[in-house]
């Protein structure tokens, strides 16, 4: 009786045991033409010959298609390939070896992807063995031709992203002829300019708004520069968003309102806006028609560039030479390209919203870091010491994306004398008062950004 079941667990055992390699035979796929190519006299490429074969004939079988299930080799002795190449033969095979035994297998199945854990399961081979030629397995690939090398593949990135920035151009072609299509021509020796940043639409300051309204009543300047991010359009913004606070149209609308009162307050001055990296958001997201873009069309249907910044409506140069093509190219490309938008006033300001425009060597400012800073600069052109402003913000010292309690709050007067070309800059800093031409402005209970009772804090 024990002998019986002793005789039936050998049977059971006999029963769960693994198959064996299939018995290879000549009624397999064609081979290869770079398995043709390998020399059968070699020991090294009879090896890799006979994998080849055994990866053939797999590749009809049941076991092709586990392939990919097959646990990860936790150690290079660990081999899961059914006819691995003896370690002896491996030590001996070069780069030559590798690539051929890798396009041949590809070859073999040219609709399957080669992934690392496939080809170390079914090629025989230690990721040593290859690894000390290639050191990744995307460089073993480029190697053995199998999928792009470096310079074909920048090459075709190049082809994409010029093929995908057409659309970008019909966009920009909306905004060309407005960078002097208000033009107030002034013949007066000295001009008045006076030069905001950083309004940021609904989140102005309405303290800074109301002082710097003012000040542009009281001045009648001949110039108004609006230096970048007029409109903040918070909804195109690269931060983080949820879709549902966005209200484009109202932000838009609010910047309007600020034109409007902007220009019944000096409606003789010519006023300019300097394209900042805020703009130029809306301009790439009505190219790519987004989400945030779609419900603005929805509310403005047919409303153009031009329409959607008021710059018909309120007379506005909009001074914009950044390509929109950059948009699809690394964001290196789209820096630089924002830092071509600037403008000369008088041979002697220079205005831009980013700092590079220092280097061009002459008197000017810029905004974008919502802190207001001063460099000194020499130049006999401009009577020796000249000055270089980056000015304060116009907006709310208050930022979901980074501590606004840093900023600083202001704006700036500019006085010219066009014929010997020297500016004086006058900069008038915005605290929970301000003070312009001895006019005294105070922060109203209204105008309070922060309910705190702390008096070291500001507004």
């Amino acid at each position: 009786m024990a002998n019986k079941r002793r005789k039936k667990r050998n049977v059971c055992k006999a029963g769960k045991k693994k198959e064996a390699p299939r018995i290879l035979t000549d009624d397999l796929a064609p081979a290869t033409k770079t398995e043709r190519g390998l020399n059968q006299e070699d020991p090294i490429e009879r090896e890799i010959i006979k994998v080849l074969r055994n990866f053939r004939h797999n590749i009809a079988a049941e076991l092709a298609r586990k392939a990919d299930k097959l646990e990860s080799p936790l150690s290079e002795t660990l081999q899961t390939s059914p006819n691995p190449i003896p370690d002896k033969i491996q030590d001996k095979m070069d780069a030559f070896h590798c690539t051929a035994l890798l396009r041949a297998m590809a070859e073999s199945d040219p609709k399957r992807h080669i992934s690392r854990n496939y080809f170390r399961n079914n090629s025989g081979i230690k990721e040593s063995t290859w690894s000390q030629f290639f050191g990744t397995f995307n460089q073993f690939k480029r190697s053995a031709g199998i999928t792009l090398s470096r310079g074909a593949h920048r090459h075709g990135l190049n082809i994409s992203k010029h093929a995908g920035s057409d659309q970008y151009e019909e966009i920009a072609k909306q905004r060309e002829g407005y960078a002097t299509k208000y033009d107030r021509d002034n013949p007066e020796r000295w001009q008045t300019m006076v030069i905001g940043s950083d309004f940021h639409d609904v989140e102005v300051d309405p303290f800074a708004f109301r002082v710097f309204l003012d000040t542009v009543f009281r001045i009648q300047p001949d110039i108004i520069c609006l230096s970048g991010d007029f409109f903040d359009l918070y909804e195109f913004s690269k931060y983080t968003q949820d879709p549902r606070d966005f209200n484009p149209v109202e932000r838009l609308w609010f910047g309007h309102d600020m034109l409007y009162h902007l220009r019944e307050a000096a409606p003789n001055a010519q006023i300019d806006l300097i394209e900042g990296n805020h703009e130029m958001r809306l301009l790439r997201h009505l190219a790519d028609a987004t989400p945030a873009m779609l419900a603005v069309l929805a509310d403005l249907h047919g409303y153009t560039v031009p329409t959607l910044l008021g710059l018909d409506e309120f007379e506005i140069n909009y001074h914009g030479r950044a390509s929109l093509k950059a948009r699809s190219f690394t964001e290196r490309d789209h820096k630089r390209e924002l830092e071509r938008n600037w403008k000369v006033y008088f041979g002697c300001v220079m205005a831009h919203h980013f700092p590079t425009g220092q280097k061009m060597g002459m008197p000017g400012f810029h905004g974008h870091y919502h802190l207001h800073q001063v460099w000194p600069h020499r130049s006999v052109k401009y009577g020796g010491p000249y000055e270089w402003h980056q000015l304060g913000s116009m907006c709310k010292r208050i930022s979901h994306y980074t501590d606004g309690e840093q900023w600083s709050n202001g704006f700036m007067i500019a006085h010219v004398d066009t014929h010997k070309e020297l500016p004086n800059f006058e900069y008038v800093p915005i605290t929970n008062f301000a003070v312009v031409g001895g006019e005294y402005y105070y922060r109203t209970e209204e105008e309070k950004i922060w309910e705190d009772s702390d008096p070291q804090r500001v507004v």
